[in-house]
């Protein structure tokens, strides 16, 4: 199980090779990697297509990455909350997360 990330010590929450594994297993494990993995497209991109929720737990620069955030709209639009303000202020971001979930309109930014 992924989430047995938690239970790791920081060096082994800072290994790429397992914080991968981890997000493979289960996406919500981000949480639980180092700060420096939470940046990782790679291991934030594994974990936000497992599970788009994982978005949360990504660092700043990755709720910032369109990629990223538009990776994770495409499974659940209510994921809009966690990109940052730039992104929920554009309008393709926008329109996106609304066309999976309508309920996404209360997250998209004035």
């Amino acid at each position: 199980n992924g989430l047995a990330l938690r239970h790791c010590d920081e060096a082994l929450r800072a290994d790429p090779t397992l914080v991968l594994t981890a997000v493979f297993e289960n996406g919500m494990a981000l949480q639980h990697a180092s700060e420096a993995l939470r940046g990782d497209r790679s291991i934030v991109m594994m974990a936000v297509n497992h599970n788009s929720a994982a978005l949360e737990f990504a660092s700043e620069a990755m709720r910032s990455d369109r990629r990223v955030v538009l990776t994770a709209l495409l499974q659940n639009g209510m994921s809009l909350q966690f990109a940052s303000k730039e992104l929920r202020e554009d309008p393709e971001v926008a329109l996106s997360a609304v066309q999976q979930s309508g309920e996404a309109l209360r997250f998209v930014a004035p």
